[in-house]
Protein backbone atom coordinates (compact mmCIF):
# COMPACT_ATOMS: atom_id res chain seq x y z
CA UNK A 1 0.00 0.00 0.00
CA UNK A 2 1.37 3.41 -0.93
CA UNK A 3 0.66 6.28 1.51
CA UNK A 4 1.12 9.88 0.41
CA UNK A 5 1.18 12.40 3.52
CA UNK A 6 0.23 16.04 2.97
CA UNK A 7 0.96 19.30 5.72
CA UNK A 8 1.42 21.75 2.98
CA UNK A 9 2.22 22.11 -0.52
CA UNK A 10 1.32 24.52 -3.81
CA UNK A 11 -1.88 25.23 -4.77
CA UNK A 12 -2.77 23.99 -8.11
CA UNK A 13 -5.25 24.89 -10.69
CA UNK A 14 -7.97 22.35 -12.31
CA UNK A 15 -6.76 22.30 -15.53
CA UNK A 16 -3.64 20.79 -14.32
CA UNK A 17 -5.09 17.20 -14.41
CA UNK A 18 -8.71 17.88 -15.94
CA UNK A 19 -9.13 18.47 -19.79
CA UNK A 20 -12.94 18.03 -19.91
CA UNK A 21 -13.90 21.48 -21.76
CA UNK A 22 -17.59 21.58 -20.35
CA UNK A 23 -16.35 19.88 -16.84
CA UNK A 24 -13.90 22.89 -16.68
CA UNK A 25 -16.68 25.68 -16.79
CA UNK A 26 -19.01 23.96 -14.71
CA UNK A 27 -16.18 24.11 -11.93
CA UNK A 28 -15.36 27.56 -12.63
CA UNK A 29 -18.94 28.93 -12.93
CA UNK A 30 -19.30 27.37 -9.58
CA UNK A 31 -16.56 29.55 -8.27
CA UNK A 32 -14.16 26.83 -7.66
CA UNK A 33 -10.39 28.13 -8.67
CA UNK A 34 -8.02 25.78 -6.88
CA UNK A 35 -7.36 22.78 -5.42
CA UNK A 36 -7.98 21.57 -2.17
CA UNK A 37 -5.27 19.25 -0.69
CA UNK A 38 -7.45 16.69 -0.67
CA UNK A 39 -8.12 17.30 -4.37
CA UNK A 40 -4.17 17.61 -5.02
CA UNK A 41 -3.72 14.50 -4.00
CA UNK A 42 -7.09 12.40 -5.00
CA UNK A 43 -7.55 13.82 -8.71
CA UNK A 44 -4.73 12.75 -10.52
CA UNK A 45 -4.23 9.47 -8.69
CA UNK A 46 -7.31 8.42 -9.63
CA UNK A 47 -6.95 9.36 -13.06
CA UNK A 48 -3.95 7.27 -13.30
CA UNK A 49 -6.34 4.25 -12.43
CA UNK A 50 -5.33 3.35 -9.19
CA UNK A 51 -7.32 2.33 -5.95
CA UNK A 52 -7.71 4.78 -3.12
CA UNK A 53 -8.26 5.41 0.30
CA UNK A 54 -8.84 8.72 1.24
CA UNK A 55 -8.63 11.03 4.76
CA UNK A 56 -9.36 14.19 5.34
CA UNK A 57 -11.32 16.48 7.73
CA UNK A 58 -14.85 17.63 7.24
CA UNK A 59 -15.92 20.66 4.72
CA UNK A 60 -12.31 19.96 2.70
CA UNK A 61 -13.90 19.63 -0.70
CA UNK A 62 -13.70 15.36 -0.37
CA UNK A 63 -16.76 15.00 -2.43
CA UNK A 64 -15.48 16.65 -5.69
CA UNK A 65 -12.49 14.66 -5.25
CA UNK A 66 -13.75 11.90 -6.30
CA UNK A 67 -16.25 13.67 -8.39
CA UNK A 68 -14.47 15.38 -10.81
CA UNK A 69 -11.84 12.34 -11.86
CA UNK A 70 -14.82 10.15 -12.24
CA UNK A 71 -16.77 12.73 -14.63
CA UNK A 72 -13.92 13.15 -16.39
CA UNK A 73 -13.30 9.74 -17.04
CA UNK A 74 -16.73 8.64 -17.93
CA UNK A 75 -19.23 9.23 -20.99
CA UNK A 76 -21.91 10.95 -19.72
CA UNK A 77 -23.78 10.52 -22.15
CA UNK A 78 -24.22 7.11 -22.25
CA UNK A 79 -27.12 5.50 -20.72
CA UNK A 80 -26.05 3.07 -18.35
CA UNK A 81 -24.38 2.88 -15.31
CA UNK A 82 -20.81 3.29 -14.86
CA UNK A 83 -20.17 4.40 -12.14
CA UNK A 84 -21.70 3.74 -8.25
CA UNK A 85 -21.37 6.08 -4.89
CA UNK A 86 -22.57 4.01 -1.56
CA UNK A 87 -23.27 6.74 1.57
CA UNK A 88 -24.48 5.42 4.80
CA UNK A 89 -27.47 8.22 4.78
CA UNK A 90 -30.51 9.77 2.39
CA UNK A 91 -28.84 12.88 3.46
CA UNK A 92 -25.81 12.14 2.79
CA UNK A 93 -27.06 10.23 -0.67
CA UNK A 94 -28.80 13.82 -1.73
CA UNK A 95 -25.96 15.56 -0.91
CA UNK A 96 -23.42 13.70 -2.93
CA UNK A 97 -26.40 13.57 -5.91
CA UNK A 98 -26.37 17.40 -6.06
CA UNK A 99 -22.52 17.33 -6.05
CA UNK A 100 -21.92 15.65 -9.43
CA UNK A 101 -25.17 17.18 -10.61
CA UNK A 102 -23.60 20.35 -10.59
CA UNK A 103 -20.62 19.59 -13.08
CA UNK A 104 -23.03 17.84 -15.65
CA UNK A 105 -24.76 19.53 -18.76
CA UNK A 106 -27.72 16.84 -17.73
CA UNK A 107 -28.59 16.40 -13.84
CA UNK A 108 -30.62 13.33 -14.82
CA UNK A 109 -27.65 11.46 -16.15
CA UNK A 110 -27.25 10.96 -11.91
CA UNK A 111 -29.61 9.38 -9.76
CA UNK A 112 -30.31 8.70 -6.29
CA UNK A 113 -31.59 5.72 -4.58
CA UNK A 114 -32.31 5.50 -0.79
CA UNK A 115 -35.41 4.55 1.29
CA UNK A 116 -38.47 6.65 2.42
CA UNK A 117 -39.01 7.01 -0.87
CA UNK A 118 -41.73 5.75 -3.37
CA UNK A 119 -39.22 2.48 -5.03
CA UNK A 120 -41.96 3.03 -8.22
CA UNK A 121 -40.31 6.68 -8.25
CA UNK A 122 -37.07 5.22 -8.67
CA UNK A 123 -37.63 2.81 -10.96
CA UNK A 124 -39.11 5.88 -13.38
CA UNK A 125 -35.95 7.21 -12.87
CA UNK A 126 -33.94 4.50 -13.44
CA UNK A 127 -35.66 3.19 -16.64
CA UNK A 128 -34.51 6.41 -18.46
CA UNK A 129 -30.83 5.10 -17.98
CA UNK A 130 -28.25 7.04 -16.17
CA UNK A 131 -24.44 7.34 -15.97
CA UNK A 132 -24.09 7.37 -12.34
CA UNK A 133 -25.83 5.93 -9.45
CA UNK A 134 -25.86 7.39 -5.81
CA UNK A 135 -27.31 5.16 -3.19
CA UNK A 136 -27.56 3.54 0.34
CA UNK A 137 -26.64 -0.16 0.57
CA UNK A 138 -30.11 -1.60 1.36
CA UNK A 139 -32.30 0.36 -0.97
CA UNK A 140 -29.50 -0.47 -4.07
CA UNK A 141 -30.05 -4.47 -2.71
CA UNK A 142 -33.76 -3.94 -3.79
CA UNK A 143 -33.27 -2.82 -6.94
CA UNK A 144 -30.72 -5.32 -7.67
CA UNK A 145 -33.05 -8.38 -6.52
CA UNK A 146 -34.84 -7.20 -8.70
CA UNK A 147 -33.16 -6.45 -11.60
CA UNK A 148 -33.92 -2.89 -11.96
CA UNK A 149 -30.40 -2.00 -11.71
CA UNK A 150 -27.28 -3.35 -13.64
CA UNK A 151 -23.72 -3.06 -12.85
CA UNK A 152 -22.00 -5.79 -14.90
CA UNK A 153 -20.57 -2.09 -16.75
CA UNK A 154 -18.98 -0.40 -13.89
CA UNK A 155 -16.06 1.42 -13.98
CA UNK A 156 -16.09 2.92 -10.63
CA UNK A 157 -17.20 2.32 -7.30
CA UNK A 158 -16.95 5.17 -4.12
CA UNK A 159 -17.52 4.05 -0.52
CA UNK A 160 -18.24 7.69 1.20
CA UNK A 161 -18.18 8.12 4.92
CA UNK A 162 -16.90 4.68 5.15
CA UNK A 163 -16.57 4.60 8.70
CA UNK A 164 -19.97 5.50 9.45
CA UNK A 165 -20.95 2.61 6.72
CA UNK A 166 -19.55 0.24 9.42
CA UNK A 167 -21.08 1.94 12.67
CA UNK A 168 -24.44 1.62 11.35
CA UNK A 169 -24.49 -1.88 10.80
CA UNK A 170 -23.95 -2.10 7.11
CA UNK A 171 -21.49 -4.44 6.84
CA UNK A 172 -23.17 -7.69 5.83
CA UNK A 173 -25.38 -5.45 3.22
CA UNK A 174 -22.03 -4.21 1.90
CA UNK A 175 -20.56 -7.88 1.57
CA UNK A 176 -23.99 -8.67 -0.49
CA UNK A 177 -23.38 -6.00 -3.04
CA UNK A 178 -19.43 -7.31 -3.50
CA UNK A 179 -21.03 -10.61 -5.59
CA UNK A 180 -23.06 -7.85 -7.89
CA UNK A 181 -19.90 -5.97 -8.86
CA UNK A 182 -17.80 -6.95 -11.84
CA UNK A 183 -13.87 -7.61 -10.58
CA UNK A 184 -12.92 -4.91 -13.01
CA UNK A 185 -13.43 -1.98 -11.52
CA UNK A 186 -11.91 1.37 -9.45
CA UNK A 187 -12.75 1.42 -5.99
CA UNK A 188 -12.34 4.46 -4.15
CA UNK A 189 -13.03 4.77 -0.49
CA UNK A 190 -13.21 7.49 1.81
CA UNK A 191 -13.28 7.32 5.65
CA UNK A 192 -13.08 10.39 8.23
CA UNK A 193 -11.23 7.59 10.48
CA UNK A 194 -9.32 4.80 9.87
CA UNK A 195 -10.23 1.90 12.18
CA UNK A 196 -9.20 -1.81 11.78
CA UNK A 197 -12.56 -2.58 10.31
CA UNK A 198 -12.06 0.11 7.28
CA UNK A 199 -8.70 -1.41 6.30
CA UNK A 200 -10.75 -5.12 6.38
CA UNK A 201 -13.46 -3.84 3.99
CA UNK A 202 -10.61 -2.40 1.71
CA UNK A 203 -8.79 -5.71 1.80
CA UNK A 204 -12.06 -7.17 0.23
CA UNK A 205 -13.16 -4.52 -2.23
CA UNK A 206 -9.61 -2.86 -3.67
CA UNK A 207 -6.71 -3.97 -5.14
CA UNK A 208 -3.42 -2.67 -4.19
CA UNK A 209 -4.45 1.22 -3.33
CA UNK A 210 -2.93 4.02 -2.57
CA UNK A 211 -3.61 5.68 1.16
CA UNK A 212 -3.98 9.41 1.01
CA UNK A 213 -4.25 11.29 4.40
CA UNK A 214 -4.14 14.65 4.45
CA UNK A 215 -3.38 15.90 7.76
CA UNK A 216 -5.55 18.89 9.08
CA UNK A 217 -3.34 21.82 10.35
CA UNK A 218 -5.93 22.48 13.10
CA UNK A 219 -9.00 19.78 13.87
CA UNK A 220 -11.34 22.52 12.32
CA UNK A 221 -11.28 24.25 9.42
CA UNK A 222 -9.39 27.76 9.60
CA UNK A 223 -11.91 29.69 7.67
CA UNK A 224 -14.28 29.22 11.11
CA UNK A 225 -13.78 31.37 13.84
CA UNK A 226 -14.47 29.80 17.06
CA UNK A 227 -15.65 31.38 20.46
CA UNK A 228 -16.61 30.48 23.39
CA UNK A 229 -18.57 31.70 26.51
CA UNK A 230 -19.12 31.02 29.98
CA UNK A 231 -23.11 30.77 31.05
CA UNK A 232 -25.13 28.82 34.00
CA UNK A 233 -27.38 26.66 32.91
CA UNK A 234 -30.65 28.60 33.69
CA UNK A 235 -28.49 32.16 31.80
CA UNK A 236 -28.07 30.09 28.59
CA UNK A 237 -31.53 30.68 26.74
CA UNK A 238 -31.13 34.29 27.35
CA UNK A 239 -27.38 33.80 26.23
CA UNK A 240 -28.75 32.43 23.06
CA UNK A 241 -30.88 35.42 22.36
CA UNK A 242 -28.40 38.28 22.74
CA UNK A 243 -26.03 36.34 20.39
CA UNK A 244 -29.01 35.88 17.75
CA UNK A 245 -29.37 39.76 18.47
CA UNK A 246 -25.57 40.99 18.06
CA UNK A 247 -24.46 38.34 15.21
CA UNK A 248 -27.90 38.55 13.29
CA UNK A 249 -27.44 35.60 11.13
CA UNK A 250 -29.07 34.68 7.83
CA UNK A 251 -28.73 31.00 8.13
CA UNK A 252 -27.66 29.61 11.94
CA UNK A 253 -27.93 26.22 13.22
CA UNK A 254 -28.64 25.68 17.10
CA UNK A 255 -27.18 22.41 18.27
CA UNK A 256 -28.23 20.48 21.41
CA UNK A 257 -27.07 17.23 23.05
CA UNK A 258 -30.87 15.98 24.09
CA UNK A 259 -33.99 15.61 21.89
CA UNK A 260 -35.51 17.08 25.32
CA UNK A 261 -33.27 20.57 24.67
CA UNK A 262 -34.33 20.58 21.22
CA UNK A 263 -37.64 21.35 21.80
CA UNK A 264 -36.99 23.31 25.02
CA UNK A 265 -35.03 25.72 22.92
CA UNK A 266 -37.18 25.58 19.67
CA UNK A 267 -40.61 26.63 22.43
CA UNK A 268 -38.32 29.09 23.59
CA UNK A 269 -37.75 31.05 20.37
CA UNK A 270 -41.00 30.58 18.66
CA UNK A 271 -42.01 32.33 21.87
CA UNK A 272 -39.24 35.26 21.29
CA UNK A 273 -40.90 35.12 17.49
CA UNK A 274 -37.76 33.24 15.82
CA UNK A 275 -37.90 32.36 12.68
CA UNK A 276 -36.72 28.91 12.78
CA UNK A 277 -37.62 25.26 12.93
CA UNK A 278 -36.04 21.85 14.53
CA UNK A 279 -34.46 18.43 13.53
CA UNK A 280 -33.98 15.13 15.27
CA UNK A 281 -34.16 11.63 15.84
CA UNK A 282 -37.78 11.25 16.75
CA UNK A 283 -38.62 12.84 13.26
CA UNK A 284 -39.31 10.39 10.18
CA UNK A 285 -37.44 10.95 7.48
CA UNK A 286 -40.19 12.75 4.98
CA UNK A 287 -40.44 15.22 7.57
CA UNK A 288 -36.54 15.80 8.35
CA UNK A 289 -36.33 16.04 4.72
CA UNK A 290 -39.09 18.80 4.45
CA UNK A 291 -37.35 20.49 7.20
CA UNK A 292 -33.98 20.75 5.04
CA UNK A 293 -35.91 21.77 2.19
CA UNK A 294 -37.33 24.84 3.60
CA UNK A 295 -34.08 25.40 5.91
CA UNK A 296 -32.28 25.36 2.48
CA UNK A 297 -34.78 27.77 0.39
CA UNK A 298 -34.54 30.33 3.10
CA UNK A 299 -38.16 29.61 4.69
CA UNK A 300 -36.74 30.11 8.17
CA UNK A 301 -33.00 31.21 9.54
CA UNK A 302 -32.46 29.22 12.83
CA UNK A 303 -32.66 25.61 12.91
CA UNK A 304 -32.08 23.73 16.21
CA UNK A 305 -30.95 20.37 15.82
CA UNK A 306 -29.36 17.22 17.68
CA UNK A 307 -25.78 15.48 16.68
CA UNK A 308 -28.40 13.30 14.57
CA UNK A 309 -28.35 15.93 11.96
CA UNK A 310 -24.57 16.98 12.24
CA UNK A 311 -23.23 14.49 9.66
CA UNK A 312 -23.73 14.68 5.86
CA UNK A 313 -25.73 18.25 6.01
CA UNK A 314 -24.48 20.70 3.34
CA UNK A 315 -25.88 24.21 3.28
CA UNK A 316 -24.52 26.74 1.70
CA UNK A 317 -23.67 29.99 3.08
CA UNK A 318 -24.32 28.48 6.78
CA UNK A 319 -22.48 31.82 8.66
CA UNK A 320 -22.71 30.65 12.46
CA UNK A 321 -23.13 27.17 14.46
CA UNK A 322 -24.31 27.49 18.15
CA UNK A 323 -23.18 24.83 20.29
CA UNK A 324 -26.05 25.23 23.17
CA UNK A 325 -23.74 22.42 24.90
CA UNK A 326 -20.19 20.87 24.36
CA UNK A 327 -20.66 17.46 22.64
CA UNK A 328 -20.83 14.30 24.40
CA UNK A 329 -18.46 12.68 21.99
CA UNK A 330 -15.83 15.79 21.52
CA UNK A 331 -15.50 13.89 17.40
CA UNK A 332 -19.17 15.33 17.27
CA UNK A 333 -17.79 19.46 17.59
CA UNK A 334 -15.99 18.73 14.59
CA UNK A 335 -18.88 17.49 12.83
CA UNK A 336 -21.19 20.35 14.05
CA UNK A 337 -18.71 23.21 12.99
CA UNK A 338 -18.16 21.45 9.97
CA UNK A 339 -20.90 22.99 8.68
CA UNK A 340 -19.73 26.59 8.62
CA UNK A 341 -16.54 27.91 6.66
CA UNK A 342 -16.83 25.97 3.96
CA UNK A 343 -14.53 25.40 0.87
CA UNK A 344 -14.20 29.67 0.02
CA UNK A 345 -16.24 30.69 2.72
CA UNK A 346 -16.21 32.21 6.00
CA UNK A 347 -17.68 31.00 9.00
CA UNK A 348 -18.02 31.36 13.10
CA UNK A 349 -18.63 28.44 15.88
CA UNK A 350 -20.08 30.18 19.39
CA UNK A 351 -19.94 27.15 22.43
CA UNK A 352 -21.54 27.71 25.64
CA UNK A 353 -19.49 26.36 28.54
CA UNK A 354 -20.39 26.33 32.00
CA UNK A 355 -18.05 27.79 34.84
CA UNK A 356 -18.56 24.69 36.63
CA UNK A 357 -17.90 22.35 34.47
CA UNK A 358 -14.21 23.47 33.07
CA UNK A 359 -12.96 20.26 32.78
CA UNK A 360 -15.46 19.99 29.67
CA UNK A 361 -14.13 22.68 28.01
CA UNK A 362 -10.36 21.51 28.55
CA UNK A 363 -11.19 18.48 27.30
CA UNK A 364 -12.72 19.64 24.16
CA UNK A 365 -9.53 21.99 23.68
CA UNK A 366 -7.12 19.03 23.94
CA UNK A 367 -9.04 16.92 21.64
CA UNK A 368 -9.04 19.56 19.00
CA UNK A 369 -5.33 20.96 19.72
CA UNK A 370 -6.31 25.05 20.30
CA UNK A 371 -8.22 26.81 22.15
CA UNK A 372 -11.59 28.87 21.61
CA UNK A 373 -11.24 32.59 22.03
CA UNK A 374 -13.08 33.49 25.77
CA UNK A 375 -15.36 36.17 25.27
CA UNK A 376 -17.30 38.03 27.76
CA UNK A 377 -20.73 38.30 28.05
CA UNK A 378 -22.36 40.94 26.26
CA UNK A 379 -23.05 44.26 28.16
CA UNK A 380 -25.75 46.58 28.49
CA UNK A 381 -24.87 49.17 26.44
CA UNK A 382 -23.99 46.47 23.25
CA UNK A 383 -27.46 45.50 23.53
CA UNK A 384 -29.14 48.40 23.81
CA UNK A 385 -27.10 49.53 20.74
CA UNK A 386 -27.60 46.35 18.62
CA UNK A 387 -31.98 47.06 18.98
CA UNK A 388 -31.24 50.54 18.35
CA UNK A 389 -29.40 48.81 14.77
CA UNK A 390 -32.09 46.60 14.02
CA UNK A 391 -35.18 48.97 14.79
CA UNK A 392 -33.78 51.81 12.38
CA UNK A 393 -33.16 49.15 9.77
CA UNK A 394 -36.58 48.17 10.18
CA UNK A 395 -37.91 51.56 10.21
CA UNK A 396 -35.78 52.13 7.26
CA UNK A 397 -37.31 49.42 5.18
CA UNK A 398 -40.71 50.86 6.35
CA UNK A 399 -40.05 54.21 5.34
CA UNK A 400 -38.62 53.65 1.82
CA UNK A 401 -41.73 51.37 0.71
CA UNK A 402 -43.81 54.77 1.25
CA UNK A 403 -47.22 53.04 1.41
CA UNK A 404 -50.09 55.20 2.49
CA UNK A 405 -51.97 53.62 5.38
CA UNK A 406 -55.58 54.37 7.03
CA UNK A 407 -53.21 55.52 9.90
CA UNK A 408 -52.03 58.53 8.13
CA UNK A 409 -54.27 61.02 10.01
CA UNK A 410 -53.45 60.15 13.30
CA UNK A 411 -50.29 62.27 12.75
CA UNK A 412 -52.81 65.14 12.83
CA UNK A 413 -54.06 64.45 15.93
CA UNK A 414 -50.53 63.93 18.42
CA UNK A 415 -47.75 65.51 18.75
CA UNK A 416 -44.96 63.70 15.98
CA UNK A 417 -42.43 63.63 18.63
CA UNK A 418 -44.68 62.06 21.42
CA UNK A 419 -46.64 59.92 18.85
CA UNK A 420 -43.27 58.29 17.51
CA UNK A 421 -41.66 57.77 20.94
CA UNK A 422 -45.18 56.13 22.14
CA UNK A 423 -45.13 53.87 18.90
CA UNK A 424 -41.91 52.61 19.26
CA UNK A 425 -42.22 51.79 22.92
CA UNK A 426 -45.50 49.29 21.75
CA UNK A 427 -43.64 47.62 18.91
CA UNK A 428 -41.06 47.36 20.22
CA UNK A 429 -41.24 46.19 24.43
CA UNK A 430 -40.41 42.71 23.91
CA UNK A 431 -36.93 43.60 22.94
CA UNK A 432 -35.82 44.56 25.92
CA UNK A 433 -32.01 42.50 26.65
CA UNK A 434 -30.49 42.57 30.05
CA UNK A 435 -26.84 41.68 30.54
CA UNK A 436 -25.90 38.56 31.91
CA UNK A 437 -24.43 39.05 35.30
CA UNK A 438 -22.52 34.93 35.64
CA UNK A 439 -22.42 35.61 39.52
CA UNK A 440 -26.19 36.03 40.03
CA UNK A 441 -28.46 33.01 41.41
CA UNK A 442 -30.88 31.50 39.46
CA UNK A 443 -34.58 32.96 39.87
CA UNK A 444 -37.26 30.44 39.51
CA UNK A 445 -39.23 31.75 36.36
CA UNK A 446 -41.79 29.06 36.99
CA UNK A 447 -42.93 29.39 40.76
CA UNK A 448 -46.51 29.59 39.61
CA UNK A 449 -48.69 26.06 39.47
CA UNK A 450 -50.25 25.78 36.07
CA UNK A 451 -53.22 23.15 36.19
CA UNK A 452 -53.33 21.27 33.00
CA UNK A 453 -55.71 19.81 30.61
CA UNK A 454 -54.68 17.25 27.64
CA UNK A 455 -55.57 17.57 24.47
CA UNK A 456 -55.55 14.32 22.07
CA UNK A 457 -54.55 14.89 18.74
CA UNK A 458 -54.42 12.27 15.87
CA UNK A 459 -51.36 12.23 14.41
CA UNK A 460 -47.78 10.15 15.67
CA UNK A 461 -44.57 8.86 14.82
CA UNK A 462 -46.07 7.40 11.90
CA UNK A 463 -46.83 10.75 10.59
CA UNK A 464 -43.15 12.46 11.00
CA UNK A 465 -44.82 13.91 13.90
CA UNK A 466 -42.09 15.03 17.13
CA UNK A 467 -42.92 16.91 19.97
CA UNK A 468 -41.02 20.31 18.42
CA UNK A 469 -44.21 19.77 15.87
CA UNK A 470 -46.51 19.83 18.20
CA UNK A 471 -45.28 22.64 20.64
CA UNK A 472 -44.87 25.09 17.03
CA UNK A 473 -48.44 24.35 16.06
CA UNK A 474 -50.07 25.13 19.51
CA UNK A 475 -47.88 28.28 20.16
CA UNK A 476 -48.77 29.47 16.53
CA UNK A 477 -52.22 28.59 16.38
CA UNK A 478 -53.64 30.04 19.82
CA UNK A 479 -50.82 32.58 20.66
CA UNK A 480 -49.99 30.65 24.24
CA UNK A 481 -46.33 30.60 25.13
CA UNK A 482 -44.37 27.44 24.72
CA UNK A 483 -43.51 27.43 27.92
CA UNK A 484 -47.01 26.78 29.66
CA UNK A 485 -47.32 23.80 27.59
CA UNK A 486 -46.92 20.66 29.88
CA UNK A 487 -45.94 16.98 29.30
CA UNK A 488 -46.06 15.66 25.40
CA UNK A 489 -46.62 12.27 24.80
CA UNK A 490 -46.23 11.37 20.97
CA UNK A 491 -46.91 7.45 20.38
CA UNK A 492 -47.29 5.59 16.81
CA UNK A 493 -50.54 7.12 15.30
CA UNK A 494 -51.86 9.89 18.26
CA UNK A 495 -50.25 12.49 20.72
CA UNK A 496 -51.17 13.95 23.97
CA UNK A 497 -50.23 17.34 24.84
CA UNK A 498 -50.98 19.50 28.38
CA UNK A 499 -52.26 22.52 27.62
CA UNK A 500 -53.03 25.23 30.47
CA UNK A 501 -56.55 24.87 31.56
CA UNK A 502 -58.23 27.64 31.66
CA UNK A 503 -56.98 27.99 27.91
CA UNK A 504 -57.79 24.75 26.53
CA UNK A 505 -61.32 25.17 25.02
CA UNK A 506 -59.86 28.55 23.18
CA UNK A 507 -56.73 26.23 22.12
CA UNK A 508 -59.19 23.96 21.07
CA UNK A 509 -61.46 26.11 18.97
CA UNK A 510 -58.31 27.43 16.84
CA UNK A 511 -55.99 24.81 16.43
CA UNK A 512 -58.18 23.29 13.43
CA UNK A 513 -56.96 26.05 11.49
CA UNK A 514 -53.61 24.66 10.90
CA UNK A 515 -51.59 21.60 10.01
CA UNK A 516 -48.59 19.89 11.32
CA UNK A 517 -46.04 18.22 9.26
CA UNK A 518 -48.58 19.26 6.65
CA UNK A 519 -51.70 17.42 7.60
CA UNK A 520 -54.93 18.09 8.69
CA UNK A 521 -55.43 16.44 12.03
CA UNK A 522 -58.45 16.06 14.74
CA UNK A 523 -57.98 17.38 18.57
CA UNK A 524 -59.88 16.55 21.51
CA UNK A 525 -59.95 16.98 25.28
CA UNK A 526 -59.06 13.95 26.99
CA UNK A 527 -60.67 13.55 30.30
CA UNK A 528 -58.12 13.97 33.37
CA UNK A 529 -57.80 10.63 35.55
Amino acid sequence: MVYYHLLGGILMQFNTYLSDPILLEKIYDHGYTTMTKIQQKAIPVILEGRDVIGQSQTGSGKTAAFALPILEGIDVYQKYTQALVLCPTRELCQQTCSEFAKFMEDPEQVVALYGGELITKQWERLEKGCAIIVATPGRLLDHLRKKRVYLQRLSYVVIDEADDMLAMGFAEEMNQLLTYLPSYRQTLLFSATMPRSILNLSKSYQNAPVHIHIEPEHSTASTVTEEVYLAAPHQKMELLLQILLLEDPKSCMVFANTKKQVDEILAFLIDHKKSVSALHGDMSQEARTLVMQRFKNKQFSILVASDIASRGIDIQELDLVINYDIPKELDNYVHRIGRTGRIYHSGKAITFAMPQKMHELEALEKHIKHQLYRMPLPKQKTLDEAVKAQLRNELNTVIEKKEDTMFTSILEEYDAEELASALLQILFSDRKYTAIDLHTKREDEYKEKINFATIRISLGKRDGVAAAHLISAIAEASEISGKQIGKITVRDSESYVEVPLEKVNFILSRIHTITICGKAFGAKLVKNK
